[in-house]
């Protein structure tokens, strides 16, 4: 995001000030430890001077993420204003003084019922929820067709472009689009939107591949390359959603493990239904983080789930 002579990139929970001159160097920076699924779609308000960025989650709550309001003058955090049941992944500056909140909410990982929040950045409250559409990721706002449109992948039935009416503030209607279809672009004079969506022709790449993973920044970084060691892409998965499962899913090993050691038939029988239940979660979550980028079956993503738990434990 670009003002004058400042620029921030919000890349995972660090926010990084650019200078827009022809040196583009470095202003400072701003750590968000407690932003546990990174920072997302910043945008800037020229009525208020600030920046305002996604916060899915807030110290790994969910339900407690909301819309970060950053001074580009000192470069620190002023606030997180919560937006509870959303869990926000994308923002877009709309008419007066609303902003278009994205919400994360009605995807698998959520837990929550589908949700579009719009937001008033002069009082700091919800305007309207609109709960049609959710599950997204980027949001746009088109002032030309006075629109919204959501980028919804995570919609219950199937990923959907979502358009709302900018005006009302009510939901118009979802129109199909395609898996991982994440993004969302408008053009102002034609009134069209622009969703990418997924090839569906080209030979796709084939292996055998050999997969080397690490933790860094927090993130799982999926190394992926030919047998011959020829890189072929790499991949970051942000581990703030898993973290929950990963604490849960040691608490039951442990339990696990104690009930071996006493001999508990019955306490040990519940605990492996206990495990596989989050085992299926966890793959379940996996497999919808890495949509569009990387398609794997259910049984695969269980053992990914497995490795995340067992690279935590190392870290």
């Amino acid at each position: 995001m670009i003002i004058g002579s400042l620029a921030l990139l919000a890349v995972l929970a660090i926010g990084t000030f650019i200078s827009t001159k022809p040196d583009h160097k470095i202003l400072g920076k701003l750590e968000l430890p407690d932003a546990t699924d990174g920072v997302e779609q910043t945008q800037y308000v020229a009525k208020t001077g600030l920046f305002y960025s996604s916060v899915p989650a807030w110290k790994d709550d969910r339900n407690m993420g909301g819309v970060g309001i950053i001074d580009p003058k000192t470069m620190k955090l002023i606030e997180v204003s919560p937006v509870p049941g959303c869990s926000p992944t994308g923002l877009a500056v709309g008419p007066g003084t609303h902003l278009l909140v994205g919400c994360g909410a009605g995807s698998v990982a959520s837990k929550m019922d589908p949700a579009t929040v719009v937001w008033d950045y002069k009082t700091k409250k919800v305007v309207k929820v609109i709960k049609e559409v959710g599950g997204m990721d980027e949001v746009w706002y088109d002032s030309g067709a006075n629109k919204y449109y959501t980028a919804s992948r995570g919609q219950p039935g199937g990923p959907v472009l979502g358009v709302i009416d900018a005006k009302t503030n009510k939901w118009i209607e979802n129109v199909p689009t395609a898996p991982g279809a994440h993004s969302v672009a408008a053009d102002t004079v034609s009134k069209h939107a622009f969703v990418p969506l997924t090839a569906k022709s080209g030979p796709p790449v084939r292996g055998p591949f050999v997969l080397h993973l690490a933790v860094q920044q927090g993130r799982l970084v999926f190394d992926i390359r030919r047998g011959n060691d020829t890189p072929v892409t790499m991949i970051g998965l942000a581990l703030g959603p898993f973290r929950r499962l990963v604490k849960d899913y040691q608490l039951l090993v442990d339990s696990h493990i104690k009930a071996v050691e006493e001999g508990r038939a019955e306490r040990i029988q519940a605990i492996d239904m206990g495990r596989r239940g989050l085992h299926d979660e966890g793959a379940a979550l996996m497999r919808e983080r890495l949509a569009g980028k990387i398609a794997i079956d259910f049984a695969t993503a269980r053992r990914l789930f497995t490795l995340v738990c067992v690279l935590h434990q190392r870290v």
